[in-house]
């Protein structure tokens, strides 16, 4: 981050539960071989074999629920049969706190400016 501000990152449990996005009915190994480098190359993240009988790929890695929708919509728009399905072990929420602003509107440019790295979630909050 920009020199002169001070950044804390810690990681915090939301409590909530992860979800995987799963692409089923895969006829050989070699066709799911095929798609995992296909959807690695489209940058749609890795996928996976987590079943062999019936084989099953899951793309990326368990992900909270919106996170998984939304790249369950993305592998779909692809052309991939998908399914959403809950996983074990619960998500939890990389927590970025960077830098004091002398007003709203710097906090602001920042935040923005950190929206065009394809960060998840960014919002400004105010610190007493």
């Amino acid at each position: 981050m920009a020199a002169g501000y001070s950044t804390v990152r810690s990681r915090r449990p939301t409590g909530s539960a992860v979800y995987a996005v799963l692409i089923e009915r895969v006829p050989t190994a070699h066709e799911g071989k095929t798609i995992a480098t296909a959807l690695r190359e489209q940058g749609l993240g890795e996928a996976v074999i987590v079943s062999t009988d019936p084989l099953v790929l899951r793309v990326g890695g368990p992900l909270p629920l919106r996170g998984a929708v939304e790249l369950a919509e993305r592998v779909r728009a692809a052309g991939h049969q998908v399914r959403v399905a809950a996983q074990p072990g619960q998500a939890s929420a990389l927590v970025i706190r960077h830098g004091s602003f002398t007003s709203r509107d710097d906090a602001e440019a920042k935040r923005r400016e950190l929206g065009q790295l394809d960060l998840p979630a960014h919002q400004v909050v105010p610190v007493p």
